[in-house]
């Protein structure tokens, strides 16, 4: 009898073991808002800063707004997620996507919300909308450049956008129609080129500043094949393959791997 007990309490012991296991590494996906900070997060999600660093692979408390981390998932569904909808009137130039952008949705979450089968948008339509609208933050060490700044501004709220080869718009990027979009939009006159190109019209550096381009060789071809946007602190947003516009670390043993090194656009580019 003392030898089935103890078995049956072997038993019940790796069971709640097993449970708590599966409950340290469950996870969830946050979208960063205006505002939010690692602690922040951290706080809602009831952990701490240095697990939601170790979960996303990041060496600093850098974040930008539509940035998507990994999360401890919980049994709490957070506030922001129970958000009261509210309404939106289209204005031109309004796309799904730039509506999504600016109250935190997917698009996919704002054709739900609607009922919309289709892109197609009208000046004076109104649409549901969940949260607060928001504008894009850029990490708080880009000083005073306000070119710098709007460069940082656009490159974040293209988060999410798909790869798509050749693409040099908000409907999809590759590498280096990503960098000449973002630079074009901040008055900064690039020709459309490869990641190669851009290499070789690029100023190389060694000490390299937000804002400077960042480049990678022997990704899916031999030579210059990739390239993205350094934002400091060991981090650049770049468009990848598969994976879309996404923020991604330079200490990852694979970009380690692949980089070439760093340039800088100039006016004489």
């Amino acid at each position: 009898m003392k030898k089935m007990i103890a078995a049956f309490t072997i038993i019940l012991v790796f069971f709640f073991v097993s449970l708590v296991s599966q409950a340290e590494v469950s996870e969830g996906t946050y979208k960063v808002k205006a505002g939010d900070t690692l602690w922040s997060i951290a706080a809602q999600y009831s952990t701490t800063v240095r697990a939601i660093q170790s979960l996303n692979e990041l060496t600093s408390d850098l974040i930008v707004t539509h940035q998507m981390l990994k999360v401890p998932q919980t049994d709490t569904v957070p506030e922001k997620q129970t958000e009261a909808s509210q309404t939106y009137t289209v204005k031109a130039g309004d796309t799904l996507f730039s509506i999504a952008n600016l109250y935190s949705m997917t698009v996919d979450q704002l054709r739900e919300l609607n009922h919309l089968s289709g892109n197609l948008l009208l000046p004076g339509q109104e649409l549901k909308v969940t949260g607060e609208s928001s504008s894009p933050v850029v990490p708080a060490s880009t000083g005073s450049d306000s070119w710098l700044t709007e460069v940082l501004d656009i490159a974040g709220r293209q988060i999410g956008v798909p790869y798509v080869w050749g693409g040099a718009t908000p409907d999809g990027f590759d590498c280096s129609g990503f960098v000449y979009y973002v630079f074009k939009e901040a008055g900064f006159e690039i020709a459309r080129t490869t990641a190669e190109d851009q290499h070789a019209r690029a100023l190389p550096v060694d000490s390299p500043q937000q804002g400077d381009l960042v480049f990678f060789e022997n990704t899916y071809k031999a030579g210059i094949s990739h390239v993205g946007i350094y934002l400091g602190n060991d981090q650049f947003i770049h468009a990848n393959d598969g994976d879309g516009v996404q923020i991604s670390p330079l200490s990852n043993p694979y970009w380690q791997e692949k980089l070439e090194g760093f340039g800088r656009l100039t006016e004489s580019n």
